[in-house]
C-alpha cells in the first residue's frame, strides 16, 4: 500500500515519508494525477536538501518520472538534478552526470525540437512552450551541447539580423526561445555580437524586445563584456525594472557568480543611489545560489547593517542566509553520490 500525504496538493506544506513507504509512493507514480506528482517531485527535492533522502535515491527515483507517458510530468525533476549536478556531485562525478541527465531527457528534447509544431503545441501550447524552454535551457546552459548551441546560435544570430542588415527578425525563432538564443550566439559570439545587442537595445523602446536582449546580456561569461553588461545597471538609459535581469542573471551563471557578488558590494553605493528601496532590499538575495560557509559570513558582514532599516530587507538577508547554511551543510556531508547507468548515444 502506497501512501500518499497531502493528495491533490491540496495543503500548501511538504511532507516525509520512512525509505520504505517512499519506494512503494515512487513504484506507483502512474497512478497519481499531476498535482499530487508536483508535490511529490517537490518533496522529494526538499527532502534532498534537509538530507533525509540520498542524492543517489532521487536520482534513481528521477528515472520512475521519465517513465511517464506525460511529459509535463517527466521534466518534474529537473530543479533537483540541476541542484546535484552543482553542488553535490564531486569534479570525478560530473561527466557522468552529466551523461545521466542527458540520457534521460535528449528522447523528449528531440520530439519537442525547436519549432511549435507538435501535437503537443496545438493542444496545449502554453505548456508546451514552457517544457521546451526548460529542457533547451538544460542542455544549451547546464550541460553545453556543442550542436543546440550551435544551432540555438545561429537562430541567435539571425535574430537580431547579426552579420547582414541589423534589424529584428521575429520570424528566426519562437519568441519565447529569442533569449535564450541570443544568450547562446553572445556566449558563442563575444565582443561584436553584444555591440549588435547594444546598438538593438539603445534603438527600441519595445519593452518585450528590451527584455528579452536584456535576458541574453545577462548569459554573457566573457569577463570584459560581463563588465560592460554590469555597468549597465546604473546606466540612465536601462529602466529601472530592467536593471535586476542583469545582476540576477549574471548569478545564474556560475563562473560569473563570485565576480558578481563582488561587483555589486563594491558598487553598493552607487546602487544605493539608482534603486529604490523596495528593490534594494533584495539584493541580499544574490547570495542564494552560494554554498560555502565563507560566503555565509562575508554575505551577513556585508549586509547586516545595510538591511536593518530596509523594509523586508532583513528578511532577504536571512532567506539567503538560510539557503546559503543549509546548502553548505549539506554539500560537507556529501562524499559521492551513485548516479545510475543509462545509455546515452549522442
Amino acid at each position: 500500500l502506497a501512501v500518499l500525504p497531502n493528495a491533490s496538493g491540496a495543503g500548501y506544506y511538504r511532507w516525509t515519508l520512512q525509505p520504505a513507504q517512499w519506494k512503494k509512493l515512487l513504484s506507483n507514480l502512474n497512478a497519481m494525477s499531476q498535482q499530487d506528482l508536483i508535490s511529490i517531485a517537490s518533496t522529494l527535492l526538499a527532502e534532498v536538501k534537509a538530507g533525509r533522502v540520498s542524492p543517489s535515491d532521487f536520482l534513481q527515483a528521477t528515472t520512475n518520472f521519465v517513465a511517464l507517458a506525460d511529459k509535463k510530468s517527466k521534466v518534474l525533476p529537473i530543479e533537483g538534478l540541476e541542484f546535484i549536478s552543482e553542488y553535490l556531485v564531486n569534479e570525478d562525478e560530473k561527466s557522468k552526470m552529466s551523461g545521466f541527465v542527458k540520457s534521460l531527457y535528449h528522447p523528449t528534447l528531440e520530439e519537442l525540437g525547436l519549432e511549435a509544431n507538435t501535437p503537443m503545441d496545438k493542444e496545449n501550447p502554453d505548456q508546451t512552450a514552457k517544457l521546451r524552454l526548460r529542457l533547451l535551457r538544460l542542455f544549451a546552459l547546464n550541460l553545453n551541447d556543442n550542436e543546440l548551441r550551435e544551432t540555438l546560435s545561429e537562430r541567435g544570430q539571425n535574430y537580431i539580423g547579426y552579420g547582414s542588415d541589423n534589424k529584428i527578425h521575429s520570424d528566426a525563432i519562437n519568441g519565447d526561445l529569442a533569449s535564450l538564443a541570443m544568450g547562446i550566439a553572445l556566449q558563442q559570439n563575444g565582443a561584436e555580437y553584444f555591440k549588435q545587442l547594444k546598438t538593438q537595445l539603445d534603438a527600441t523602446s519595445d519593452g518585450t524586445i528590451r527584455q528579452r536582449i536584456l535576458s541574453a546580456i545577462s548569459m554573457v561569461r566573457d569577463e570584459k563584456l560581463a563588465e560592460q553588461a554590469l555597468s549597465m545597471v546604473s546606466s540612465l538609459d536601462t529602466r529601472l525594472n530592467e536593471k535586476g535581469l542583469i545582476i540576477f542573471g549574471q548569478m545564474q551563471e556560475p563562473l560569473a557568480r563570485q565576480r558578481t557578488y563582488q561587483w555589486v558590494k563594491n558598487k553598493y553605493a552607487l546602487l544605493s543611489l539608482v534603486l529604490p528601496e523596495n528593490y534594494l532590499a533584495y539584493v541580499p538575495r544574490i547570495g542564494q545560489p552560494f554554498c560555502d560557509q565563507a560566503t555565509y559570513q562575508d554575505l551577513k558582514n556585508f549586509f547586516e547593517p545595510k538591511m536593518a532599516e530596509l523594509v523586508g530587507g532583513k528578511r532577504n538577508l536571512a532567506d539567503a542566509l538560510e539557503h546559503i547554511e543549509t546548502c553548505a551543510a549539506l554539500k560537507n556531508s556529501i562524499k559521492t553520490v551513485e548516479i545510475p547507468i543509462l545509455s546515452y548515444q549522442g
